[in-house]
């Protein structure tokens, strides 16, 4: 994609958003879950009020709306990815998702293990742009602004 830059470091503001027609309907839209060209929902609200909290997976419920629930989590990326910088948040992302999930993992553990992993890769001693704590502390916030509380104990001292 020629503008691809763009989509990971460029600040998604209003002139963005119009600039790149970004509220034009397009197959997964994080920033606008539902314009996503098939439904999506974009707070986790939406998400329990047709799964539930005890929802079980099956094909029958395209295993909990695997596909319609990640605009949940794409929104508070994008959102995540808009304050802090791809480039700061990449190993964070990266790391959480190969390594600290498992097939029974949440929204909120999602939420709980971005937030560790990109605390441990602040205090990382390797040569990489990386986030500050008071960084890492968005995305306390951007899941909250979903509806996801991941807020699980005192957060870590700001730097």
């Amino acid at each position: 994609m020629a503008n691809e830059k763009w989509i990971k470091e460029q600040n998604l503001s209003e002139e963005t958003i119009n600039k790149y027609s970004l509220r034009k309907a397009q197959l997964r839209h994080f920033y606008f879950p539902q314009l996503s060209k098939h439904r999506q929902i974009e707070s986790y609200a939406d998400y329990i009020s047709e799964f539930g909290e005890e929802c079980e997976p099956s094909a029958d419920n395209n295993y909990c709306g695997g596909h319609y629930g990640a605009g949940v989590l794409n929104k508070a990326l994008a959102r995540l990815i808009e304050r802090i910088g791809y480039k700061k948040l990449r190993m964070s992302l990266f790391n959480t998702a190969l390594y600290r999930l498992n097939s029974e993992s949440d929204f909120v553990d999602y939420g709980r293990q971005l937030y560790e992993e990109c605390y441990e890769q602040s205090k990382s001693s390797e040569d990489l742009e990386k986030p500050s704590v008071s960084q890492c502390e968005q995305i306390i916030t951007q899941f909250g602004n979903v509806g996801i509380d991941i807020q699980f104990y005192n957060t870590k001292t700001a730097d």
